[in-house]
């Protein structure tokens, strides 16, 4: 059995000179046969249009098992890579 959910709100900065949208997904998953073998996924993507026209993108990657967990970020603005790193335990 596999159940997904998510969001994609967008929000206007309080001035609404700026705009802030989400893109948000998990996953979990499990099996009767291997409950053991469960997993849960995430990936979100935050994306902020700043007042003065630059663009930052946040994206998250997450994926954990019983096992360990692997968790990514990376943030870029303007297109250009700002920083990038992945976790795992």
């Amino acid at each position: 059995m596999t159940v997904t959910t998510g969001e994609q709100p967008v929000l206007l900065t309080p001035n609404r000179d700026g705009r802030i949208e989400l893109d948000h997904t998990a996953r979990a998953s499990v099996t009767a046969t291997r409950p053991d073998a469960a997993k849960v996924a995430g990936e979100t993507t935050v994306t902020l249009q700043t007042p003065s026209g630059s663009t930052v993108a946040v994206e998250t990657r997450s994926w954990v098992t019983q096992t360990g967990m692997t968790l990514s970020g990376r943030i870029t603005v303007d297109g250009q890579l700002f920083f990038e790193k992945q976790w795992r335990k």
